[in-house]
């Protein structure tokens, strides 16, 4: 019974074009004010692959998670772990919560959303100043807030790694997207298949399978488009010989090379 909801997202996605960036595309309008609030830090080693930066991502009360990395030269660089929706009930959309279906609306229609101002925030708060190299980390909702984060905010976004978002942007050839799609995750078709040149350096790339190839009651929980599922996905990359999954490895030493790692996580909510 899900095949046709399938299509119909990667229809949306197509046919109004809002899941792929084009250049020069920026948020507009006003976000609903948010409080952002660190709840937790700690001093973690760097990640040493995709799967284990995907298990980074918030699943607790936080949202967003920033690790401040310490380079052997003393020059700063911070990696953002943006979660997915929290909240998908369309009556509670616009309330307490930022990552709900009001700002997953805003957001593929091009506004700015409550979340993207937490996390904005968020860096802010962490110590990331403009110009600063900021990494992204995403899933879901997340991904929107990584193309945006990369294509128009005041930071040096070089490394976007984005799992099942609706979302595809166009970054420059300086910039790399690496990208775990599902074939049978209604939210990734969202995107409308992206760009079939590509986008973003030669080390960019899409990795996709069918998440949950079973039948059955999980189906109804999308469970393709689960962060676990995704995960799973991500442990296949890390296993693969593909010379552009490899080349992820050089990003995982470099950041190895850190000589302290700071990471705080933040809750953000709405404040009216």
């Amino acid at each position: 019974m899900l095949p046709p909801l399938f299509l119909a997202g990667a229809l949306v996605g197509v046919t109004s074009g809002a899941g792929k960036l084009v250049p020069g595309m920026t948020l507009h309008g006003s976000a609903d004010p948010v409080r952002v609030t660190a709840v937790k830090t700690s001093t973690p080693e760097a990640p040493q692959s995709l799967a284990g930066a995907l298990r980074r991502i918030p699943s607790s009360d936080a949202q967003v998670a920033v690790e401040k990395y310490t380079m052997r030269d003393g020059a700063p660089r911070y990696v953002a772990y943006v979660t997915g929706t929290r909240d998908s009930a369309p009556w509670r959309a616009g309330e307490e919560e930022p990552w709900d279906m009001k700002s997953n609306v805003e957001l593929y229609q091009g506004r700015e959303s409550a979340s993207y101002e937490a996390t904005l925030d968020a860096l802010e708060a962490a110590g990331a100043e403009g110009g600063a190299r900021v990494d992204v980390v995403a899933y879901s909702q997340g991904g929107m807030i990584a193309a945006h984060l990369a294509m128009e905010s005041p930071y040096e976004v070089t490394m976007q790694l984005t799992a099942g978002s609706p979302q595809e942007p166009t970054i420059g050839d300086d910039q790399t997207l690496v990208q775990l799609r599902h074939t049978d995750d209604v939210v990734s078709a969202l995107a409308g298949g992206g760009s079939a040149a590509g986008t973003g350096s030669g080390d960019s790339f899409t990795a996709s399978r069918v998440g949950d190839p079973r039948a059955g009651v999980e189906d109804l929980k999308l469970q393709a488009h689960a962060l676990e599922t995704y995960i799973e996905t991500a442990e296949m990359v890390d296993a693969s010989p593909d010379p552009r999954a490899e080349a992820l490895d050089a990003y995982w030493a470099e950041l190895g090379e850190a000589v302290d790692v700071e990471r705080t996580e933040f809750h953000a909510e709405r404040t009216g």
